[in-house]
């Protein structure tokens, strides 16, 4: 049985740092920005679609009920 000699891992200290990539921060943060931006813009749509649709449905239904009733009179 070989016993191994201990070994001192050398020092890192003449490795360069990675450094940090500002322009892909920067992008990723506007895209996030932008992504959060049409997921309010689209949600506001369709709040402000919703009451619209529903008017309009109303709308539709109140002629075709009155045309029913005149319908049914004996003229």
């Amino acid at each position: 049985m070989h016993r191994r000699r201990y070994t001192p891992l050398p020092s890192l200290d003449f490795l360069p740092l990675v450094k940090p990539n500002y322009q892909f921060e920067k992008r990723q943060r506007e895209l996030e920005k932008k992504r959060k931006q049409e997921e309010k813009r689209l949600r506001d749509l369709a709040v402000k679609s919703l009451p619209d649709a529903t008017s309009g449905q109303d709308a539709n239904a109140l002629p075709a009920a009155t045309a029913d009733d005149d319908a049914g009179k004996p003229g």
